[in-house]
Order: structure tokens, then C-alpha cells, then sequence
């Protein structure tokens, strides 16, 4: 099982719960952190892109492949929010991954963007879009990068101010995260909609809805749900966007996914179990 973090996260903002739960149900857990993030290099610190997250998936399954220990056609892939929508494009791209878990996942950045709009008003999305015009520039141009927050409370200025937003993101943060990002990412995050690409998708995935979510529309979510294969099954959660992350609902979303992952790479699908 591979796992890497949503919008800013680091490996130590919740993953490593959901990775000890895995490895206690006899699996490999690889985390790792974006480019730019956390305990990862990188010249650019926080700096959200698709394109080199993405990257960084591929090149954290192509160093899974590589281990004697790891079967390489039994390699899952986990993701929550942003990179709940990364793991549905990377699978789409790679057809040798052999399920997908996308814990309330972000399928449409449009809708995303959109979804600002209406909590937090068009004023709030007209300065975001001016905080990622300058970081643009200020980048082209050999100056340094414009951050934004990542989350502050509602009525704030941040990429993310609904009413979970902060208060969830640092229930789970570490010491010493950093509550923002360069602001380019507010120009580019509407055109990234991999729920486009589930429809390509034919190895099992699960996709988990969290019914009270206020930064991801769950309608956004369903749509492309709806369009998808039968290879797609989906459950709802009676909580918000970060509830899965903390007591009894961590229970439930982590139990679903192993039992989902013991179904189908455990249950006739493949030849091997995975390594143990």
C-alpha cells in the first residue's frame, strides 16, 4: 500500500495511523512526502503542482516494483482529498497498479473552486486568483514565491475557510507544519479534474464520501462516481472532509479499506498474496 498526503500534507498529519493499520493487516506501507514538502527535497518549498506530485507517485511505485520483497502486480494505491484525485489519474496512467482506495477524494478542482465561491464569497476567490497572478510572476521573474494559507478560520484568507477547514487540518497537523503554499496553485488547480479519468479505470477502486464534507461538494464526487465502471464501488460517511483521520470514524474508514483490499487482492483476484 502506497500512501501520500491530500493538499499541503505532510506523512506525519495522520498518514502513519492509517499505515500502521495496514501493515497490521500483513501489508507493505510506503509513505512519502511531495517534492518541496516535509522531509522531501526540493529548492521550491511548498509548492503545490499536479504535474510533480503526480511524478512523485510514479516514482514512489517504481521504487516499490523494485523491492525483492514487494510483489509488484499486488502494489495499491491510497490517497485523501487532493491526492485522493491523484491516485485515480495515476492508476488511469499505469495499468499495472492493482487497486485504488480515494478517502473523500477531490475529482474536480473546478467544483472546488466554485464551492470557495459560495462559503466564502467572489471576493474571496478574486484575491486568491491576485495572490496566484504574483506568485506567478514573481517566480518568472527570479523573485521569490507569494504564499497563501492553506487553511484559517471562516471569514479568513486562505486557499482553504470553510467552517472544518482549519479547525480539522490542525487536529491532525504536526509540530512545526506550515500552514501555507505558494500561490500559483489557485491558478492551475481549476483546469485539474482526474474524475474525468475514473471511467478508465478497470482494476477495483473504492471511493469514500464523506456526506457533511464542506470544502469537496459530494455531488461533484458522484457525478463522476455515476459515470464510472462497476470496477468502482462507493461508500458514504456520516462525517466532514478530516473526521476520518480521528477516534471512532478512523475505525470505520480504515476497517472498509482493508476489508476491501483483503476482497479483492485477497480473495481469488491474483495468484499471490502480498508480501508479507
Amino acid at each position: 500500500m502506497i500512501l501520500g498526503h491530500g493538499f499541503g500534507g505532510t506523512v506525519d498529519a495522520g498518514l502513519q495511523a492509517y499505515a500502521r493499520a495496514f501493515a497490521d493487516a500483513g501489508w507493505h506501507a510506503v509513505l512519502f512526502d511531495y517534492r518541496g514538502f516535509g522531509s522531501s527535497g526540493g529548492k521550491l518549498r511548498q509548492h503545490v503542482s499536479a504535474t510533480a506530485q503526480l511524478q512523485d507517485w510514479h516514482a514512489a511505485i517504481g521504487w516499490a516494483r523494485s523491492k525483492a520483497a514487494i510483489a509488484a502486480d499486488q502494489i495499491a494505491l491510497w490517497g485523501v482529498s487532493l491526492s485522493g484525485g491523484h491516485v485515480v489519474e495515476v492508476a488511469a496512467r499505469d495499468d499495472r497498479v492493482a487497486a485504488v482506495i480515494a478517502q473523500f477524494p477531490m475529482l474536480d478542482g473546478a467544483a472546488a473552486v466554485l464551492n470557495i465561491g459560495r462559503y466564502a464569497g467572489v471576493r474571496q476567490l478574486a484575491r486568491l486568483l491576485v495572490a496566484g497572478l504574483r506568485d506567478t510572476l514573481s517566480r518568472l521573474g527570479g523573485g521569490s514565491s507569494v504564499m497563501i494559507p492553506i487553511v484559517a478560520p471562516p471569514g479568513g484568507f486562505a486557499a482553504l475557510a470553510a467552517f472544518e477547514a482549519e479547525s480539522g487540518y490542525r487536529a491532525i497537523a504536526p509540530p512545526g507544519w506550515r500552514n501555507e503554499v505558494c500561490g500559483g496553485i489557485t491558478l492551475t488547480v481549476p483546469f485539474y479534474r482526474p474524475g474525468k479519468r475514473l471511467k478508465r479505470i478497470r482494476v477495483p477502486v473504492l471511493i469514500q464520501i464523506a456526506d457533511s464534507d464542506s470544502i469537496l461538494p459530494v455531488s461533484s464526487i458522484e457525478r463522476f462516481v455515476n459515470r464510472s465502471t462497476d470496477a468502482v464501488q462507493a461508500k458514504h460517511y456520516p462525517c466532514g472532509h478530516f473526521d476520518a483521520f480521528v477516534e471512532a470514524m478512523f475505525e470505520t474508514a480504515v476497517g472498509d479499506q482493508i476489508a476491501f483490499i483483503r476482497n479483492h487482492l485477497e480473495g481469488g483476484n491474483h495468484e499471490e498474496k502480498p508480501a508479507q
